[in-house]
């Protein structure tokens, strides 16, 4: 079984429909490549067995972009729903969802967000 990692990574919505408000929308290049290095470096750390008190990683794979998921992570975002919710793409068989909300009035510094969003979720094995 290979559990593929699906983050709510961009949200568009308006106040009519969403109680927050409307914040910016998208992933740039940029930050797809962020994202992505962000994880891989993760998955290194738990490959090598270098995470305090973790056992070391078996056959974790590279992951890579996959624009079905990013789709279906909008789609998800998009409905304004902060909870876990059925995605679907036809290369994987099992979709895995981590919910991250940031609620801010700045959007000057998306890189350290993403930064952010990762980090936390990594820090939770402690």
């Amino acid at each position: 079984m290979f559990v593929v990692f699906l983050a709510v990574l961009a949200i568009n919505y308006s106040e009519a429909t969403c109680p927050y408000g409307t914040i910016t929308t998208g992933v740039s290049s940029t930050e797809q490549t962020l994202i992505v290095n962000l994880h891989n470096n993760v998955r290194l750390k738990v490959a090598r067995g270098t995470v305090p008190n973790q056992p070391r990683g078996i056959n974790l794979k590279k992951l890579y972009w996959n624009a079905c998921l990013a789709s279906e992570a909008q789609r998800i975002a998009n409905s304004c729903v902060f909870a876990s919710q059925t995605a679907t793409c036809p290369t994987w068989s099992k979709i895995g969802q981590i919910l991250y909300i940031v609620k801010s009035t700045s959007s000057s510094n998306r890189n350290s967000d993403w930064t952010s969003v990762i980090t936390s979720w990594y820090n939770e094995y402690k």
